[in-house]
């Protein structure tokens, strides 16, 4: 008579409980746990700007707007707020800055009062970017 396969001593019955054993630990180890984290919404993100912005950015502008606000509006070219902002915090690069959209700013600004307007140049136009702040007008001077 032939060999029964199925044998409790069959090299084929321990070679199939090893992959049972293996497909049921692979199976508990990529079922989806319960997360307690939950995504960001963008209001939570746009309404902690200041959290996310480095002071360094915050304490340049506020250097130009002291030095250079008499009443009117004041224009801040981006290359030298750079220059400032990695003046005043060293462990900064201009690569990070931009690439943690750092110079994004603005609303902070404009909760405290400013207009706040970015130029950059267009395709085949030459100039430096810029912002622009002036302050916002009260509602008693509209």
């Amino acid at each position: 008579m032939g060999r029964n396969p199925f044998n409790t001593r069959s090299p084929m019955l321990e070679l199939y409980k090893a992959l049972i054993k293996s497909n049921e630990a692979v199976s508990k180890k990529s079922a989806p746990k319960q997360s307690k984290v939950k995504p960001l919404t963008a209001g939570e993100i746009t309404g902690n700007l200041e959290k996310i912005i480095p002071e360094s950015v915050i304490k340049a502008v506020n250097n130009f707007l002291r030095d250079r606000f008499r009443g009117n509006s004041v224009t801040i070219k981006q290359d030298e707020l750079i220059t400032e902002i990695l003046k005043i915090d060293g462990s900064l690069d201009r690569t990070s800055i931009f690439e943690k959209k750092y110079l994004d700013f603005e609303p902070i600004f404009q909760k405290s009062g400013w207009n706040v307007k970015y130029d950059k140049p267009g395709y085949n136009e030459s100039y430096a970017a810029y912002f622009e702040f002036s302050p916002k007008k009260k509602k008693d001077d509209q």
